[in-house]
Formats: C-alpha cells, sequence, structure tokens
C-alpha cells in the first residue's frame, strides 16, 4: 500500500521507537476501553499530530487509530480517543486518502493566497484528478483570469457543469453568473443564466439567488 502524507509508515524505524507507542498504548487503556486487553502493533504515524496508527493482533485484521495522551497512565474513558477500522484498506479509503487531499488543497490554496498561482494550478488540477470538486472551482475561475494558466473560458464552464452534475450549488451559481454578465469573453444567455440559478437553489447554494430567479 503506498502510504500517502501526512501519514507516514513506522516500518522503518526501530524496535525501541515501536515499543515505545505500544507500551504507551497498553499504559493508557483501562476496562472498558475499546482497544483494551488486546496486543497491537504501531505500524504507522500522523505527521502533524498524536495519533498513531495500530494493528490489532487479534486475528481480525482490523487497526485502530489511537490519539495517546502520553500522560503515562491509565486515562478516563473515552481517552485515549480510538477510531476503529475493519481493515488497512478501509482505514485508507475513509481515512488516509481524505486527510491527504485536504493537506494537498489546504497547500493549494495557500499557494493561491500568496500569488504562486503555477503552484496552486498544479495543486488544484491534482485535486480534480482525485475527485476534489471544490478543486473544479477553483480550476475554472483560474481559466477565467488567465492565473497559472491561459485563459480558456471554455474550458471554465466545462469544469463548472462538472461540478454542478457532482450536485455544487455555488459552481451553478458561477456558471449561471458567467452567463449572466456575458463576460469572460461567453456570450450573455439570460435563459441559461435563470436556469442555473434555478439549479443553484435547488442545489442549496449559499448565496441567494432570488434576485435573480423572479
Amino acid at each position: 500500500m503506498e502510504w500517502l502524507s501526512p501519514w507516514w509508515s513506522t516500518e522503518e524505524q526501530d524496535s525501541t521507537f515501536h515499543e515505545t507507542f505500544e507500551h504507551e498504548l497498553q499504559l493508557e487503556v483501562g476496562p472498558g476501553h475499546v482497544v483494551f486487553g488486546i496486543p497491537a502493533k504501531l505500524i504507522g504515524r500522523h505527521d502533524a499530530c498524536d495519533d498513531a496508527l495500530f494493528e490489532l493482533c487479534d486475528g481480525t485484521c482490523r487497526v485502530a487509530v489511537v490519539h495517546l495522551t502520553w500522560a503515562k497512565h491509565e486515562e478516563r474513558l473515552p481517552w485515549p480517543r480510538t477510531e476503529i477500522y475493519a481493515s488497512l484498506e478501509s482505514w485508507a479509503d475513509q481515512r488516509m486518502c481524505p486527510e491527504h487531499e485536504d493537506a494537498l488543497e489546504q497547500a493549494a490554496n495557500y499557494a493561491y493566497t500568496i500569488g504562486n498561482f503555477k503552484e496552486a494550478f498544479a495543486g488544484f488540477s491534482q485535486l480534480w484528478s482525485l475527485g476534489r470538486v471544490s478543486a473544479a472551482k477553483a480550476l475554472a475561475e483560474m481559466y477565467l483570469r488567465g492565473e497559472g494558466t491561459t485563459i480558456d473560458a471554455p474550458k471554465a464552464v466545462e469544469l463548472l457543469r462538472r461540478a454542478i452534475e457532482a450536485g455544487d450549488g455555488n459552481a451553478a451559481f458561477n456558471l449561471a453568473a458567467i452567463y449572466h454578465s456575458g463576460g469572460h469573453g461567453m456570450p450573455q444567455d439570460l435563459n441559461f443564466s435563470r436556469h442555473f440559478f434555478i439549479v443553484a437553489k435547488r442545489l442549496g447554494c449559499e448565496i441567494d439567488v432570488e434576485p435573480f430567479i423572479k
């Protein structure tokens, strides 16, 4: 399995490293805790917090993400906070991959904020390839303005339509606004505009669309 940041495999760490985490886990969990009495092996770490990934050695293939407190004594329930996953693969799908995408999006947003548009465009492009709908909206805006790429209004419209198909009401509002103003080299079309404002409302757009559909 490929490990994705901010998670990393502890396979290359020495035995002392593993024993430190495994011993702390046994100290912190008491009767009633979901992993109490279950042998556990450290297999992964989170780069930005005290979350650790343990394989539960009870023949179930389950893994547990445990937020160790490093109190060095038995904690009161529900501490240490623990999430159980049916398998390593389930954990990767439900936890590692979404957190990896979140980290990529934060980095892309930061790059955009400081004006590093090429890096932002590359980051949002990677996110869109992973299916992150918010990245389609960001790329559409960059195509409209020529930020980190060449101006391409039809490509922006295509991306907004894809985001709308995925249920994004704000993308519908953005597309409606383009047709309403006729800007960015796109022809004004008030019928299209009204249609997408209605779609935006139906999809739960955060912006008030009522003035545009009366």
